[in-house]
């Protein structure tokens, strides 16, 4: 995706980075923590007055599962990617004010030793409603032994408060009018 010009003004102090963010698609405040017994790869901590990602040009293609043996062969030790602690006052996805977003991950390991994204708070929060989430985000790194494809696993709650305004604000207008309910359940799909 392309973000746009954007610009950052960042200090460092102690392996402390800290600093504004300001583009096209966001903007607000950013740090990021090195390593510590809590974050043993570090944390990227913001705190930003928007995040708009725009509608993707392209769709990823997946490899049919027949593939993964012409993968290439595993590479030793994989990058640790820091933990993520993101607070969005206004996230908008293609378009679409989506609300307040909440966002807390880091990588763990699974049993067969497959690293993953452990979503621990994945919340989005509105006027109509309000989406929480935990799960699991498996992306194998480039050379990786597919042990398991790319695939995302979701445990989910929404609780709604006007359903049909909730639908209108992801683009559905009209298709009902008010209502409330609350939904919950699990998600899984192959892929982001």
């Amino acid at each position: 995706r392309h973000l746009g010009a954007s610009s950052a003004q960042l200090s460092q102090n102690h392996g402390l980075w800290r600093g504004q963010l300001q583009g096209q698609h966001f903007a607000g405040y950013v740090e990021y923590r090195p390593a510590d017994e809590r974050h043993p790869s570090g944390l990227v901590f913001a705190r930003l007055n928007y995040l708009y990602l725009p509608k993707s040009e392209q769709y990823e293609e997946l490899a049919p599962v027949s593939q993964a043996e012409d993968a290439p062969e595993p590479v030793q030790g994989q990058t640790q990617w820091p933990a993520l602690d993101i607070h969005v006052h206004d996230f908008q996805v293609a378009d679409k004010a989506m609300g307040q977003l909440a966002l807390l991950a880091r990588q763990r390991q699974d049993e067969h030793g497959a690293h993953y994204w452990a979503l621990e708070r994945f919340q989005i929060l509105n006027a109509q409603g309000r989406w929480r989430a935990q799960g699991r985000w498996f992306a194998p790194a480039l050379g990786q032994q597919r042990l398991q494809s790319r695939h995302t696993e979701l445990q989910f709650t929404l609780e709604i408060s006007d359903a049909g305004a909730l639908l209108g604000r992801v683009g559905m207008p009209g298709v009902v009018a008010g209502g409330q309910g609350l939904l919950s359940g699990q998600l899984m799909w192959r892929g982001s």
